[in-house]
């Protein structure tokens, strides 16, 4: 069809929308270790957040 012509304009086929249902969340929120940030306490944060990360440093502190 080009843009003038006399003929009807094509419609869009429509089809049938599903609708899923969502998974059920879990309650527990995962929550990245750490301290909350209060002013330049950033810098303590990022060394608690890499002691974590370390296996035996977390042992230890298990007892």
């Amino acid at each position: 069809m080009l843009i003038g012509t006399a003929e009807n304009l094509p419609q869009m086929q429509i089809a049938d929308t599903v609708v899923e249902e969502k998974p059920q969340v879990e309650d527990k929120i995962e929550l990245p270790h750490g301290l909350v940030n209060l002013g330049n306490t950033c810098y303590a944060n990022a060394a608690v957040q890499m002691l974590y990360s370390v296996p035996e440093v977390c042992a230890a502190l298990e007892m």
